[in-house]
This record gives structure tokens, sequence and C-alpha cells, in this order.
């Protein structure tokens, strides 16, 4: 079982919003079964010993059961602590309550994270309406104990600056948002050319997604990092050779996928 002592989300609480009228919960926490446990690791905590969690989560369901929403809170959320979205007197972007419902469409948006940083565990929460913050609280667990870091005002100190560097360091790729794609991959790139040991490596990742790409090239321009795909090229159904394809003329998936593995290999 590996061990770590990077950041690491524990669980997730939303309610009501957009589809999650009642409280929808996510968590990285394991069960007690002792299957696949080369998806574990273990957290390091300073006073509560290592904590188990997933490497790696799925979300699957029905269409429409609210998966995408999940991700759409969380780059909401890391956009929210950016203030990239907030203008004083306007609505709070984040704020999309279930609308089926006459007791919710005015209610606050609840929200609730814990998580592991730098070896201690926190507990954010934040409650929410159209335009003002209702409650907001940090908890900590130094040492095994619950202390109040702050709540409702945010007061400046060491380990709120933590947490908050955590928070704003998430990394949210998804499908929904092509903001994601577009402010992402010219850093994505950069990093790849600097790296290009990995390229073999996310080319077979692209090929085995079935994305129709047998391999790609990248090439140093003076505005970044261009990348131009190669796809197999027929006649009759048969292999004759290969055929590029700018990245930026491929599906709108297929970029989202070459995102995605770079950070996988990050």
């Amino acid at each position: 079982m590996q061990k770590t002592n990077r950041i690491m989300i524990l669980n997730l609480e939303f309610k009501n919003y957009r589809s999650f009228k009642g409280t929808c919960s996510f968590t990285t926490e394991p069960t007690s079964s002792k299957a696949k446990v080369e998806n574990l690791c273990e957290v390091e905590t300073n006073a509560e010993g290592n904590k188990k969690a997933l490497k790696i989560s799925l979300i699957f369901g029905a269409n429409a059961s609210g998966k995408t929403n999940i991700i759409k809170f969380l780059y909401g959320f890391r956009r929210w602590l950016l203030n990239i979205d907030n203008r004083v007197g306007e609505d709070i972007a984040l704020y999309q309550p279930f609308k089926f419902d006459s007791a919710t469409a005015d209610a606050p948006t609840e929200f609730t994270m814990e998580f592991i940083a730098q070896k201690v565990r926190y507990k954010y929460e934040v409650h929410f309406v159209r335009q003002q913050i209702i409650l907001e609280s940090l908890i900590s667990y130094p040492n095994g104990k619950q202390t109040q870091l702050y709540e409702r005002i945010l007061l400046p100190c060491e380990p709120i600056t933590n947490a908050a560097k955590y928070l704003v360091d998430m990394v949210i790729s998804n499908g929904f948002h092509e903001d994601t794609i577009l402010g992402e991959d010219k850093e994505m790139l950069r990093w790849l050319y600097s790296h290009s040991d990995y390229k073999k490596m996310l080319a077979e990742f692209l090929t085995f997604a079935d994305t129709g790409l047998t391999d790609f090239q990248l090439e140093k321009r003076s505005d970044g990092v261009e990348v131009t795909s190669l796809h197999g090229l027929y006649k009759d159904g048969e292999g004759i050779g290969k055929t590029d394809l700018p990245l930026k003329e491929e599906s709108f998936g297929t970029r989202a996928l070459f995102i995605i593995g770079c950070h996988i290999l990050q």
C-alpha cells in the first residue's frame, strides 16, 4: 500500500444544488473490503495516524442522475475562491438551487468538504444564498481534537492560509466547460514539451481510449507548443500510411482526454 504526504479529499457533501435537492455524499474513504488494495494509499497525519483513501474514484449512474453536477460545483467553487466570477452586488454565480420545489428554490446551498493538507485534517463548510454567505467555518484536527479556526469571518492565520491554498490548487479537469480546455492547454502543453519522456505513455493512453490517434507530435512555437495528432490513412479499407491533424481540430472529447491524460501523468 502506497504512503503519501500529499493533500487528499476525504469527503464531500452537497445540498440544494442543481439536481441535488437533498444531501449528496461522496467519499474517497474505502470500505473494509480487501478487493482492489492496489487502489488504496495511506495519507499521513500528525495526530490521527495514517488514513486510507482511494487513489482513483469513479462516478457512474444513469443519464441525468447528477454526475456532472458534482464536477460543475467543484469547478465553480474553485473559480469562486480565485475571485474569477465575483462582482460586488451581483448574484453568487455558484448559487443554483434545486428549482422544482418551492421550499428549496430560494433556500441556502450547503457544501462541506473534509480533506487532509500538510498532515492535518480539515473540515470546511459554507452555506450561501443568492447574494450572501450566511455561514462559513473551518475546523482542523491538529492534535486529533476539533479546533475551530474561524466561523463566518475569515481571520488571517497560517493554518487558514494553508487550507485555502489547498482548495485553490485543486485540479478540476472536466468535459462540460470549454474554459477548462482553453485555459489549461497552453500550460499543459508546455509541461508536456519539457517532459517528453511522458509522450509515449500519453499516446498509448489516447490510442487505448479509442480516439483514433496513433501518435502525436510536439513543436515549440514562439506563442507556445503546438500539437499535431497522427491518424491512420486508408484506401479501400486498408492502411496505406498516416496523416496528421492539428489538436485544435480534434473533437472536444479528444482534447479533453489529452489534458486529463497530462494530469494523470503529472
